[in-house]
Parts: C-alpha cells; sequence; structure tokens
C-alpha cells in the first residue's frame, strides 16, 4: 500500500514536472528579408503581380498562408533602386532610396518573412528627388 502511494506521488511529481514551457525557434522568429528573392512556391503568383500594368511607383504583395505557416511580404518600386527594412516595435519599415535614373537602373525589390503574432504592420517610405 505504501509502495502504490509512493509510486503514485512519483508520478505525479514527474508529470507536473515535465510541463515546462519551451520557446521553439518559430516562436523566437521576428522577421527576415532577401533582396530581390521570390519563393519558389510564390513564383507564378508574384510574377503576375509583378507584370500587372496598373502597378504604383511602389506596389506590395501578401502572402497569409495559415495552414502552412507561410507569412510574406513583397515590395516592388519601379521608380527606385534601392530598399532598406528595419523594425520598429510591431511595425517594418520599408525605405526605397535613390531615385532611377533610366529604365537600365535596377528595381528596389524585397521579400520579407514575418511572424504575424509579432509583426502587425508595414510602413512604406521613399525619399524622392525634387
Amino acid at each position: 500500500m505504501k509502495l502504490r502511494l509512493l509510486l503514485t506521488l512519483l508520478l505525479i511529481s514527474v508529470v507536473t514536472g515535465c510541463n515546462t514551457t519551451t520557446t521553439t525557434e518559430a516562436e523566437d522568429f521576428i522577421y527576415s528579408f532577401e533582396m530581390n528573392s521570390i519563393e519558389e512556391e510564390d513564383q507564378n503568383e508574384v510574377q503576375r503581380w509583378l507584370n500587372n500594368p496598373d502597378l504604383t511607383p511602389i506596389s506590395t504583395y501578401e502572402i497569409h498562408d495559415e495552414v502552412n505557416g507561410r507569412y510574406l511580404y513583397y515590395a516592388h518600386s519601379s521608380k527606385f533602386s534601392e530598399v532598406e527594412v528595419t523594425q520598429k516595435g510591431d511595425a517594418i519599415k520599408m525605405m526605397f532610396r535613390n531615385e532611377k535614373t533610366n529604365s537600365s537602373d535596377q528595381d528596389a525589390f524585397v521579400k520579407i518573412k514575418f511572424n504575424p503574432d509579432i509583426i502587425k504592420n508595414f510602413v512604406l517610405d521613399s525619399e524622392e528627388t525634387e
């Protein structure tokens, strides 16, 4: 009887001791970005978006794929050649710089992967010359 009680108490302490909360890599992830890159599974969608003649000088395309845990934000500018990505609080800021002087200059294009539990907003800005 004492052995059963002792084993029961031991089992309870082991089970409750194993209920520790661990932080996974996905929970720690905030955002990452790559210049001039498109995810392989997004190639067709993004190319259709980029080929849309109604694009504004700075345009964005967002992918929320909750089933596969994929959250991406693409930003493109045919007017600027560079984009800088920074985080402030729960927002990602994209600053577009260096207005293109001719059509042969490279377009600014960025792909951002983000954690939607942390990143809630995207802010577009540009440095235009007069």
